[in-house]
């Protein structure tokens, strides 16, 4: 009879944003935490706004639209 467990599959790493925030380090302690009980690597990543697309405000695929940056 198989082992019953409460994780369909056992996580191998586990990615956690954090941006310094007193919730992100609540995030990063619990995914912590779940990396070492699952021995697990933790990825984490900080995202932060491109401030070209903040000073032209315009909204994000409508400047990834049509030629590639640096395109000729």
């Amino acid at each position: 009879m198989p082992d019953d467990h409460p994780f369909s599959s056992i996580p191998t790493s586990i990615l956690v944003p954090i941006d310094f925030s007193p919730s992100s380090q609540a995030a990063l302690d619990a995914a912590s935490d779940l990396a070492e009980h699952f021995q697990a690597s933790l990825v984490m990543v900080n995202v932060v706004p491109c401030l070209s697309f903040l000073l032209l405000r315009m909204p994000f695929p409508t400047m990834l639209s049509g030629r590639r940056w640096g395109a000729r």
